[in-house]
């Protein structure tokens, strides 16, 4: 009898120390995604929340192990770099599903004790010692979807499709465009920045012809976009000719701000450049988070008009994201809304606008293209893209009337009424 009470308080002994123990064996895999979702319960994230939001598991994490946050806008870590004391598990909060960056987020390690060992804010995405969890190189990878623990959107993984459309040849002379890709090989939504970044260069091909279209990309990190920017305006100019030039720029963003090659670039040094070039007519298109900000200092908002700057568009509001291609959303109330065109990819906006590029350079849209620009005295090409801009947005007038709101009726996924996280926006100088 002795002997077996003796075992008795042995066991117990031996179960109080493993509960009190930090190590390993407390908690497992499953018991960390628990922990993981109570504390976003406990720390106010509501279920579900009135915007989409995610929660990922991004893999274990050694003790020791450096914990940090890349910004593409900053270009450098976003929090202290000192080491977890404890093995654990890497959670992020992606409070902007699959958007470009700068865009807030949160980092948590939850350790197999079950203390939190990380909870930080963060615009960029997690890194583990310097290196980027493979889940985070593209928010469209089925990667990322498998990471996903908390989903109370229900969001799904987009289809990807191959592009079957294609504007006319419509020889749009003397005219050029400059296509930047200003993503780096080693930044989050890399694959499918290239994948819409070719299927423009090939459409601004079609349209004014492939040696008046200059390609500016950004595998790595190279200095100097502005210079590379001018370099690519300067050849047009004065090798080819080109008395009209289109800019399109995609890349992670913030207030004023767009990554090109590991680099800023910024509205002042845009509009240097048109200021450098007054004799040449520009047209601009911003695929960026916070894109919106941009307009101000080009429509007399916060900076002068530039005579030769007849359109720009920025893909979202100053306040918004901008976003890969959405097909699908459940919304709060549990309906689930559908993408319009689940045959665009890559990019939501981007894509949908390149469609209506298709239509509108033929038949009897370019007719009606034409004789817009000719009524107002502007460029063909700034007529074209701004019905573009309105056909995405439904619009059955160009442009619609004071106080059209797309609502339900937009093209664009992630403008849709219940979802309203893009809200693209243009200027026009006539």
């Amino acid at each position: 009898m002795k002997k077996r009470i003796f075992l008795l308080l042995l066991s117990v002994a031996l179960i109080l120390s493993l509960i009190s123990c930090t190590g390993s064996l407390v908690y497992n895999e499953s018991m960390a995604i628990d922990r993981f979702i109570g504390w976003l319960s406990e720390n106010g994230y509501p279920n579900p929340p009135a915007t989409p939001m995610l929660g990922l598991l991004l893999g274990q994490v050694s003790s020791g192990a450096i914990i940090g946050s890349y910004s593409p806008i900053l270009g450098a870590s976003e929090r202290a770099i000192d080491p977890i004391g404890q093995n654990g598990w890497l959670f992020y909060v992606d409070e902007q599903p699959g958007g470009f960056y700068d865009h807030p987020g949160r980092i948590v390690v939850v350790s197999t004790s079950g203390a939190i060992l990380v909870n930080e804010a963060t615009t960029g995405w997690p890194t583990v010692n310097g290196v980027r969890p493979t889940q985070m190189d593209s928010p469209t990878s089925d990667s990322y979807f498998r990471a996903i623990v908390w989903n109370p959107w229900a969001w799904s993984k987009p289809i990807t499709m191959s592009k079957n459309w294609f504007p006319a040849e419509i020889s749009l002379r003397i005219k050029g465009a400059v296509v930047v890709n200003g993503c780096t090989s080693g930044e989050n939504l890399y694959s499918d920045v290239v994948g819409i970044h070719a299927q423009v260069l090939s459409d601004m091909q079609t349209l004014f012809g492939s040696a008046n279209v200059y390609n500016v990309s950004s595998p790595s990190v190279v200095a100097n976009p502005a210079q590379r920017i001018e370099d690519a305006v300067n050849y047009l100019v004065n090798t080819r000719n080109c008395t009209n030039i289109v800019l399109y720029m995609i890349g992670h963003g913030g207030n004023d701000s767009v990554g090109i090659g590991g680099y800023s670039y910024s509205p002042t040094q845009l509009r240097s450049l048109i200021n450098e070039y007054s004799q040449v007519k520009f047209s601009v298109i911003l695929e960026t988070c916070h894109a919106g900000s941009w307009l101000d200092n080009f429509n007399g908002g916060s900076g002068s008009v530039l005579n030769n700057l007849g359109l720009f568009i920025a893909t979202t509001s100053a306040d918004q994201g901008a976003y890969p291609d959405w097909d699908q959303a459940t919304l709060s109330n549990g309906t689930v809304l559908f993408d319009f065109d689940q045959s665009d990819s890559y990019i939501e906006w981007t894509s949908d606008f390149l469609k209506q590029l298709a239509t509108w350079s033929k038949g009897t849209e370019w007719t009606t293209v034409q004789n817009y620009a000719t009524a107002n005295g502007i460029e063909t090409e700034w007529s074209l893209f701004y019905h573009c801009f309105w056909k995405v947005k439904a619009s059955a007038a160009v442009p619609p009337p004071v106080g059209y709101l797309p609502g339900s009726s937009t093209y664009t996924m992630t403008e849709r009424s219940g979802v309203a996280i893009q809200n693209p926006q243009v200027y026009r100088k006539w």
